[in-house]
């Protein structure tokens, strides 16, 4: 994501959207930063990575 170079790891860096779904993630979302885009559309990403703001509980869900 060109607001926000090299602030994520690699594997993190390349999950954020680009192109039409960027340019709308920053104009209804306005994030400060990547790890706040990734909290925006970490419930979104195809397959079975998920990504959450942590919390001070662990919680693991069921398979």
């Amino acid at each position: 994501m060109d607001h926000f170079p090299g602030e994520l790891p690699t594997f993190f860096a390349n999950l954020l959207p680009v192109g039409a779904l960027q340019v709308l993630a920053q104009a209804q979302f306005a994030p400060e930063s990547a790890a706040d885009t990734l909290a925006i559309v970490g419930e979104d990403f195809p397959g079975a990575v998920i990504v959450r703001p942590t919390t001070d509980k662990v919680v693991v869900l069921p398979r």
